[in-house]
């Protein structure tokens, strides 16, 4: 079932966010934020691959005869939310066009192009040169944490320009990480408009329970 991808997809993408938002707060030290900058990145490339399939999941499923039919009992939230998700698929600056083009330059692939016209637009972020210089950090047991390639990707990933600011890569960071929070509590609002739809539809109950709690 289509609903139950959708769910696994709010799921990944909320615990994911959970993730990053508790790797920000959590450092202060300069070697340790390196190394949680780094592991943020990952996340990161974590959370737009969970998005890049969230999306597909949202266009399969307005594909099927059955939604026709769910569409038509959906209630006016349900419809503001399916609008939403459709205008951030499909909009005059999709966040889906943008995931799709980071996901498959430099987050799940290691794109030559992508990477040396990110190094080149990092290094004119600075005016001095030992500022862009990369940064090793080894640890015991031969770990080593390579600083500079996430700094590279972080340039793709965010649509960085020649001209652009260095102080604006966590600035851009944090925008990211709002719309992708936006765009999960509006599958999460959505899906608890279809869940009880399906239920009655395919007559799961008293089998299967719809139940929203708070906590």
């Amino acid at each position: 079932m289509d609903i139950l991808r959708l769910m696994s997809a709010y799921n990944d993408i909320s615990e994911v966010l959970d993730w990053m938002i508790g790797t920000r707060t959590i450092t202060t030290k300069r070697i340790a934020s390196r190394k949680a900058r780094i592991r943020m990145s990952i996340q990161n490339r974590m959370l737009l691959g969970f998005l890049h399939e969230t999306f597909r999941v949202i266009d399969q499923l307005q594909g099927t005869a059955e939604f026709k039919e769910v569409k038509e009992r959906l209630p006016e939230r349900g419809i503001r939310s399916l609008k939403n998700l459709q205008l951030a698929s499909g909009g005059e600056e999709p966040i889906r066009s943008r995931i799709k083009l980071t996901r498959d330059s430099v987050a799940f692939h290691y794109d030559r192009e992508s990477f040396a016209k990110g190094a080149s637009i990092y290094s004119s972020l600075f005016t001095e040169r030992t500022k862009a210089a990369s940064e090793i950090i080894f640890e015991r047991g031969s770990r080593a944490y390579f600083f500079y390639p996430e700094q590279v990707r972080e340039i793709v990933a965010f649509g960085f320009i020649e001209g652009d600011s260095g102080d604006q890569i966590p600035v851009k960071l944090g925008q990211f990480l709002t719309e992708a929070q936006k765009l999960m509590h509006e599958v999460g609002r959505f899906l608890d408009q279809l869940l009880p739809i399906y239920i009655e539809m395919k007559g799961l109950e008293p089998a299967l329970r719809y139940e929203s709690l708070t906590e």
